[in-house]
């Protein structure tokens, strides 16, 4: 059962007028003038960024004699970490794989941190999920090329051409070649299992999600 990311697709949105700001040292002077501080600040804690970064506007805007408004930024800010701080929103930062920054105050961090755990976990299985596929696909592929790498050689050692000298290099390729072949087979015999387990796991998680809210 698919998770219908249980509600969380509601975004905050953000007023037209707030100024991008994603790196400080690129900061031109319009940009310092026209700023709206209340929705940078909201646009900051919405996405989890630190309070601090105020500094980093303080100091980039400094150059042009401009100095943010700090009381708007941070009202903007408190706003912005109430709508980053929901527990939807920490369901889809930790499915994301995204580190959370310990901003949220402390009577709502119990509610982010609930899906933050729910979307981390969720984030976690799939990375398992994807590491043992792509350990299978490199094995198949090594797999693919010792039997062509063997099928040349079985070939070359039939040959009637090929010297009596050459034959006994051959076989003893070819008996590695088939020892190898063994090998990569059982690991991905092996690896299928495992997938299969932890797809399963993966699949009752998404179910206990879906159940659950």
């Amino acid at each position: 059962m698919e998770i219908e990311v249980l509600k969380f697709a509601r975004r905050a949105v953000l007023p037209l007028v707030a100024v991008t700001l994603t790196a400080c040292s690129t900061m031109s002077r319009p940009e310092c003038e026209v700023s709206d501080w209340h929705s940078v600040g909201f646009e900051d804690g919405a996405r989890g960024a630190s309070v601090a970064r105020i500094g980093d506007y303080r100091k980039a805007c400094s150059k042009y004699n401009v100095s943010p408004d700090l009381d708007a930024y941070r009202s903007g800010y408190a706003q912005g970490v109430e709508t980053y701080c929901r527990e939807a929103n920490g369901f889809k930062v930790g499915s994301g794989g995204g580190a959370y920054g310990g901003i949220c105050p402390a009577e709502i961090e119990e509610g982010f941190l609930t899906g933050y755990r729910d979307g981390r976990h969720l984030y976690e299985l799939n990375a398992a999920v994807s590491a043992v596929s792509g350990q299978i696909s490199g094995k198949r592929h090594a797999l693919h090329e010792v039997k062509e790498t063997l099928s040349v050689k079985e070939a070359a050692l039939l040959d009637k051409n090929t010297a009596d000298s050459d034959r006994v290099l051959l076989a003893k390729d070819i008996y590695e070649l088939g020892r190898r072949q063994g090998a990569l087979e059982s690991d991905i015999s092996s690896l299928e299992r495992e997938l299969g387990a932890r797809q399963a796991e993966l699949g009752r998680f998404r179910e206990s999600l879906a159940y659950n809210r």
